[in-house]
């Protein structure tokens, strides 16, 4: 194990084999005060038998056992030495190891002390100071606004009653508005200035806004099904989450509405956890598997396998990225094309192994989209752990993982935002032991690198204050020898 120290310590580097004796090394730091350095780690064995020099590498996306079939650790590959994990830190430039960015909870509002249930759910960002807005599947939604670097955030209470779940930003009204769904309560619209419920009868959960010129099935029932135009149309999954209406016109007028269609195969229901949309298609992601809706209303199961391996569990998150469809299943994360085609057997890229060998492991909690990478969230029972899935040139699937840890709390949230400044970040929800409501915001680099942004950035990025890497020694054949870079900030030494 080779393991890097960011904290203020006797040494920098421990560098372990499987033995008592590990080694110590630091860092000349009068000769690397200024600039970069490159160190290449290796793993020399040492039992009497080996001999063997075996490289630092990356990770591999390759078939194995473990806890979930196709797997990035596994039990054997821990064995094996090939894993490397690590807690904020930034692996997403090739071969590079950096400190990821520095986390900050948020202080919600005083209502927000009633935040014991529900979860942050469900992200949409809107308005010229690109705000972000987050339901709780309660009472609450939370918008947080970033202006001039100073936050503020907003709350809207829909009263005892409220499960508000679903959003959406749609132009149904004539403008572009922000639309809440609650199954308990009328649709919730939010027009700049107001909140207002909708009427009786357009109760719904989750929303998504498809571009569709309905035909077939679903140009039956209410004022927007008429066929033969094209519009953006909001999608919202009825109280029950058994199926789900459209509409073209205003979303809190119940008789703009659709009729109901039911989500299933025959007379078999799939109750809907979550959905996601891919410009003229609508992903209903449930325990049996996804159901692709299109504009006609052709909505086959296109995971026959997580159909036949049901679980209360599976569908809990899903996302569409990179033209592939992304699904948190009860084993780990699986992935699949979406064209169409039936998958009987299903793909996992998953990170960690059921058996927990690491601290990094079980089933995704969350999954969210950037134009970087997959963001996903993941709890061991205990911790969270969010990473990013990036894609290197050669078009090959790589973690970075884990970017930022909280204990203690369970991740229901992750989602990237930009604000009117064009300054990222990361946002995290979080649940605490208690059921209490955690949010926090985690600094992005601007320029896609946090050592860029150090040389050549706004010197805004803020690293985290401790960080730990533990590389791996092979990774079925791609040599990639690890560098750490080092610079020299305001205030003092900063290694990753």
């Amino acid at each position: 194990m080779v393991r890097l120290q960011s904290s203020r310590s006797k040494y920098d580097l421990t560098l372990k084999s499987n033995t008592d004796y590990p080694i110590y090394l630091m860092f000349d730091r009068q000769r690397f005060k200024t600039g970069r350095f490159k160190l290449e780690a290796r793993y020399i064995q040492t039992e009497p038998s080996g001999g063997n020099d075996i490289s630092i590498q990356e990770w591999t996306w390759a078939n194995g056992p473990g806890g979930a079939g196709t797997t990035i650790e596994t039990p054997s590959s821990y064995t094996a030495g090939s894993s490397e994990y690590g807690e904020f830190v930034w692996l997403r430039r090739l071969g590079i190891a950096q400190a990821a960015g520095a986390l900050t909870e948020v202080s919600l509002p005083s209502g927000g002390a009633a935040l014991t249930s529900g979860k942050f759910f469900c992200g949409v960002v809107h308005g010229g100071n690109n705000d972000l807005w987050v339901t709780t599947e309660h009472r609450y939604v939370e918008r947080f606004r970033f202006l001039a670097g100073v936050l503020t955030v907003l709350e809207f209470d829909g009263g005892s009653g409220a499960r508000i779940t679903g959003a959406a930003v749609f132009d149904g009204s004539g403008d572009s508005r922000i639309y809440f769904g609650d199954p308990n309560n009328g649709i919730w619209e939010y027009d700049g200035s107001n909140f207002t419920e909708g009427e009786a009868g357009t109760e719904r959960a989750f929303l998504e806004v498809p571009y569709w010129n309905v035909g077939g099935q679903l140009a039956t029932g209410g004022a927007a099904a008429a066929g033969g135009t094209g519009a953006h149309r909001l999608v919202g999954v009825n109280a029950s989450a058994t199926g789900f209406y459209h509409v073209a016109g205003d979303p809190q007028v119940a008789a703009n509405w659709s009729s109901l269609q039911k989500v299933g195969i025959g007379q078999q229901v799939f109750p809907i956890k979550q959905t996601v949309a891919s410009n003229r298609t609508v992903w209903f992601s449930t325990g049996m598997g996804v159901m692709g809706c299109d504009e006609i209303g052709h909505t086959p199961n296109l995971l026959k396998t997580v159909e036949l391996t049901s679980s209360q569990f599976n569908g809990l998150a899903v996302a569409y990225w990179n033209g592939l469809i992304w699904y948190a299943h009860e084993q780990g994360l699986m992935v699949f094309s979406p064209d169409g085609t039936r998958i009987d057997m299903g793909t996992f890229l998953q990170f960690g192994a059921a058996s927990g060998t690491m601290p990094i492991f079980g089933r995704p909690r969350t999954i969210s989209p950037s134009p970087q990478g997959l963001y996903v969230g993941y709890y061991n029972g205990t911790d969270s752990y969010v990473g990013c899935l990036v894609i290197d040139p050669d078009g090959r699937y790589r973690w970075s993982m884990a970017e930022a840890v909280i204990r203690g709390q369970q991740v229901t949230f992750v989602q990237q935002t930009s604000d009117a400044n064009g300054v990222l970040r990361l946002w995290i929800g979080t649940i605490g032991s208690n059921g209490a409501l955690h949010m926090y915001y985690q600094e992005l680099p601007q320029s896609g690198d946090p050592e860029t942004d150090f040389l050549h950035g706004d010197g805004t990025f803020t690293p985290a204050p401790d960080w730990n890497l533990t590389l791996s020694r092979s990774n079925g054949g791609r040599t990639v020898p690890r560098t750490f870079a080092a610079w020299v900030g305001s205030t003092g030494c900063v290694r990753s």
